[in-house]
């Protein structure tokens, strides 16, 4: 992506002081005329192929977004990322920049399927304007809004906010009447709207129930619980921290449960995150049925050794072992290890911990000269294993 530094040399002195400033002060008409009058120069100067004339057609089309005629950038961005694809081809900066100012106008004109296909080059582009350009550019900005205006749709607040800058930086870098700054004005209010309704159900649940179509209250559900346990375990109030944070993902699961069912992707991951605080706050045992439900659930959707089927067998298996069911943490830890070694090699992480994990079964059981192989293995490869010979 070096062609980013070509981007900014060649773009800046197409967008020049006077057309920033007409987009940012709500005057899109005037930026209109002014790329238009570039485009007629440029076209004549360098051509229509050329790389700093597709740069100002991409300007325009953002300009005519900016000034309500949506059709037309729809029209002008889409043969603009077509001629950008030939030309430079989808690692371009121009091409990347084109393909999200064409996904806010396709947006922007409520085709949200379409400008989702265009979502991992948007990330890509987002990556590559925070490395160069930095966090607070005018390109990061936009690029980190439009993506947090997808997340945003789909009730995915946690995931917008996990993106976006601080409000007032929008309205800093590109004015107060930009439609970016609105659109993350918007996005952060919100925020703080979700956040009090999931405070006011999780508090008051018969008072102030979730609807079944506000994900966002319960995307920020997820967010608050995922917050509150970045705390170290050596600070005060560690257990009552992760307890909370357990109840908080038993309130997602149940919503999900309820509205998308008890095999639904957001409902499993609900299930595990509630599972993983109950073990870290030292109520393992209580963890165990809620992952043979996520196991159960994954195997008859995705199979026995598809990998969430294997992690999520693994997890099981650890919890067995862990609460006395030895006999049968071995029978899920020898299966872990066979998918994983044929799938990932005999020396991989997890392979290696699922090997610790059987080679601790079988030595509990006395089947000391199956667990030998296992912990030479494990030694090979770096691990310190102790097992009690009492």
């Amino acid at each position: 992506m070096g062609s980013w530094r070509k981007w900014i040399e060649a773009g800046r002195s197409v967008a020049d002081e006077r057309a920033l400033e007409y987009l940012s002060n709500g005057r899109p008409s005037r930026a209109v005329r002014y790329f238009k009058g570039r485009l007629r120069e440029q076209s004549k100067r360098l051509g229509w192929e050329h790389h700093e004339t597709l740069i100002t057609l991409c300007h325009l089309g953002a300009a005519y977004r900016e000034a309500g005629r949506i059709e037309e950038s729809v029209t002008l961005l889409t043969q603009n990322y077509g001629q950008l694809q030939r030309l430079f081809g989808n690692q371009d900066a121009a091409t990347i920049l084109c393909v999200s100012e064409l996904a806010a106008s396709i947006y922007a004109a409520g085709d949200r399927d379409a400008a989702h296909n265009l979502l991992s080059l948007l990330s890509e582009a987002l990556d590559e304007a925070r490395r160069l350009l930095g966090d607070a550019a005018a390109e990061t900005l936009s690029l980190e809004c439009q993506l947090a205006l997808f997340y945003r749709a789909e009730g995915r607040l946690f995931e917008a906010l996990s993106l976006m800058s601080t409000a007032g930086l929008y309205a800093d870098v590109l004015g107060s009447n930009h439609s970016v700054t609105r659109q993350a004005e918007t996005i952060w209010d919100e925020i703080g709207a979700a956040v009090k309704r999931m405070t006011d159900s999780f508090n008051d649940p018969d008072r102030h129930p979730l609807s079944a179509t506000d994900r966002a209250a319960v995307s920020m559900t997820q967010a608050v619980a995922m917050e509150i346990t970045t705390m170290r375990e050596d600070r005060d109030g560690f257990q009552e921290v992760w307890h909370r944070a357990a109840k908080l993902w038993d309130y997602a699961r149940r919503w999900y449960e309820t509205h998308d069912g008890a095999d639904h992707m957001n409902t499993l991951a609900a299930v595990e995150q509630q599972a993983d605080c109950l073990v870290i706050c030292g109520e393992g045992e209580a963890a165990i049925p809620l992952r043979e439900a996520v196991y159960a659930e994954r195997k008859k959707a995705l199979g026995p050794d598809h990998p969430d089927t294997v992690k999520a067998e693994y997890n099981l298996a650890r919890g067995y072992l862990e609460h006395g069911q030895v006999p049968a943490a071995i029978v899920l830890a020898e299966h872990v290890v066979d998918v994983w070694k044929r799938t990932h090699g005999p020396s991989d992480r997890y392979a290696l911990s699922a090997m610790r994990t059987l080679a601790y079964g079988l030595h509990s059981m006395g089947r000391i000269s199956e667990a030998e192989p296992l912990l030479q293995h494990l030694e090979d490869n770096g691990w310190e294993v102790r097992i009690s010979n009492e």
